[in-house]
């Protein structure tokens, strides 16, 4: 999905088939830099976690820095939209249920 910012820029996120049908893993989510901070990336995602839900697919993410952001950051990023952390992994990455089978337990 592409988010025209204006006529030089857009946000841009990747969502591919992981694993099933009922998998999907965002290999990329990019903001510009000088547009963060400024609720594209909050679009992108809201778009994308509602589009999971109503097909009952869970969401899988490898925050990293490779597009120029701080890994903690992006962690605390996807949190905000349910995505939980897989703590026994060699590699951190991070996993969202679709919302009918997910619990806050906060």
């Amino acid at each position: 999905m592409i988010i025209p910012i204006d006529k030089m820029a857009s946000a841009v996120i990747d969502v591919t088939p992981w694993e099933n049908s009922t998998s999907l893993y965002i290999s990329r989510i990019f903001v510009p830099y000088h547009y963060r901070c400024k609720g594209y990336g909050t679009k992108l995602m809201e778009t994308t976690c509602g589009n999971a839900d109503k097909n009952g697919q869970t969401l899988y993410v490898h925050p990293t820095a490779n597009y120029g952001s701080n890994v903690k950051r992006l962690i605390k990023f996807f949190e905000k939209f349910g995505f939980k952390q897989v703590v026994n992994a060699r590699e951190p990455y991070m996993v969202r249920m679709p919302s009918e089978t997910r619990h806050d337990y906060s």
